[in-house]
């Protein structure tokens, strides 16, 4: 615990239980990660807190934001995160849900499976992109976990609108 928080408990005393969060430590924890991978894009996740506050320092950091929501996009959007710096991503997305997000601005999607891009009134948005799908097949045993299993023509396939890329 930082002197800061320490400090803070010590003088607020807070009703319990209760989240206490130095938004310094955050910007630190941030900066550390840009040191140790300065070739990485870095994406703070904000389904783990999607404290206005804990976006706002981070966008000024220059951070990217994976959302899972349209709540999550807009709180992003209004913290002044621009559309770029957004993923949307969500094991449950609805077909709305996705089209939002594109009409945000977002364009970089993460997937769990091929039964996200077979939304016909989607076929604008995913025909002529180039897409990395990640693909959980839970029945394929050379799969580490939270890993890519090897798509081929026999167990998976793709088709955008008339095209077919399986």
């Amino acid at each position: 615990m930082s002197e800061r928080i320490a400090r803070f408990l010590a003088e607020q005393t807070p009703e319990t239980p209760c989240l206490v969060v130095d938004l310094d430590l955050i910007v630190e924890a941030y900066e550390a990660l840009r040191h140790y991978l300065p070739l990485a894009r870095i994406y703070y996740a904000v389904k783990a807190n999607p404290a206005a506050e804990i976006v706002g320092v981070l966008s000024r950091k220059d951070a990217s934001f994976d959302v899972a929501s349209r709540g999550e996009i807009g709180l992003c959007l209004g913290n002044g995160v621009a559309p770029d710096r957004l993923s949307f991503g969500n094991t449950i997305k609805k077909e709305k849900d996705i089209a939002y997000a594109y009409q945000a601005g977002v364009r970089l999607f993460a997937f769990d499976a091929l039964h996200d891009f077979t939304y016909p009134s989607l076929d604008r948005i995913w025909c002529g992109r180039n897409l990395r799908p990640r693909i959980f097949f839970p029945k394929f045993r050379n799969q580490r976990a939270f890993g890519v299993a090897q798509i081929n023509r026999r167990n998976a396939s793709l088709r955008c609108g008339n095209q077919d890329f399986s």
